[in-house]
């Protein structure tokens, strides 16, 4: 939606010029130089004036948005094939004794991993689904991946 609002507010500048232009053809036609022809004279100016940098700086922003929003959709196959391999690598973790250490108990960094990966898979589903930044997050990145869940990992032998 963020996306999308920068995308009204260049036509709603680009209407702002053609309305000034409007004002000025109308008050030209009339040719006095009464205070109502110097007031819309100047009124018009502001308007095209604001018209303009408001369809600028909105361009330049969405343009910066949209190079941002093609970036992301072309590295997320990569970025899902990453995290499978993360999410693999955990899961196998936790299925081998390589987590524990001479106690029995599951190491703290395991314990670590697992939850920064469950914290960043919720970060991202929850940035994905988003109304207003939704479109910076592909959803195809975390489609399939699961959390990782404390209660089917043995904490102790």
């Amino acid at each position: 939606m963020l996306f999308w609002l920068f995308i009204i507010l260049i036509f709603l500048g680009l209407a702002f010029v053609l309305f000034a232009f409007w004002i000025e053809a109308k008050h030209r036609k009339k040719q006095s130089n009464s205070a109502s022809s110097i007031f819309f004279d100047e009124v018009g100016e502001i308007i095209y004036y604001i018209g303009i940098w408001t369809a600028g700086i909105s361009g330049v922003i969405a343009a910066l948005m949209l190079i941002f929003i093609i970036c992301q959709q072309i590295s997320a196959d990569g970025k899902k094939a990453v995290n499978e391999q993360v999410y693999n690598g955990l899961v196998y973790k936790a299925q081998t004794e390589a987590i524990r250490d001479e106690f029995g108990f599951v190491n703290k960094e395991y314990v670590d991993e697992v939850q920064a990966w469950n914290q960043n898979l919720a970060k991202y589903r929850a940035y994905s689904q988003n109304f207003w930044i939704g479109i910076f997050y592909p959803e195809r990145v975390a489609e399939g991946l699961e959390f990782i869940d404390f209660d089917n990992i043995r904490m102790k032998d």
